[in-house]
């Protein structure tokens, strides 16, 4: 976090946040998260990191969304509006589709709602509330699932995953969950 008379700026290293942004266009706020930063002067948003990627989703208000090259702005910014989420990782314009705002705040009341994402995306999520570890084998990471569950309820994750795709758990005397192609 570095706040000055002239910006207000934050580096977002692992997790999710939301942003409420009180508007002031001479002391904008920006936020840097896999080789982007999000400038706004007034909205609120969501920043979502998973390794190397980040989710941005624009509940209200507009922001611009730079690339970033060794710490300064390249290209052109997006501009995103309420409504409009971009998915990013270092090096690359993004992906751009719409979103519920429930979907992107649902953290928020303590739920995680998955959908069309990556296995290992959802995994990564999960892990973030989980007592134990799940992890999974490359074979099914691009998997897809969709789903609504309770922040940490790894059971109930793990149970609906191995019913509905091709996933064998296997859970160590830990706790931890190790997910495997299912034979």
């Amino acid at each position: 976090v570095s706040l000055t008379a002239r910006e207000r700026r934050l580096h977002l290293v692992r997790g999710q946040l939301r942003i409420d942004v009180a508007h002031d266009r001479r002391r904008p706020l920006s936020v840097q998260a896999a080789g982007h930063e999000i400038v706004a002067t007034g909205t609120a948003f969501n920043v979502d990191l998973v390794g190397r990627a980040a989710r941005i989703s624009l509940i209200e208000g507009s922001v611009e969304v730079w690339r970033l090259t060794r710490g300064r702005r390249e290209g052109d910014a997006t501009a995103l509006e309420a409504g409009e989420r971009i998915d990013v990782t270092p090096g690359t314009e993004g992906r751009r589709g719409r979103f519920e705002v429930s979907e992107a705040t649902a953290w928020q009341r303590g739920r995680l709602e998955f959908n069309d994402e990556r296995l290992a995306d959802a995994i990564a999520r999960m892990n973030r509330y989980a007592r134990a570890p799940i992890t999974a084998d490359g074979a099914i990471a691009d998997l897809r699932i969709t789903g609504v569950f309770d922040a940490g309820a790894t059971d109930t994750f793990v149970e609906a995953i191995t019913s509905y795709l091709p996933v064998a758990a296997t859970t160590a005397p830990d706790g931890a969950v190790r997910l495997t192609r299912r034979s």
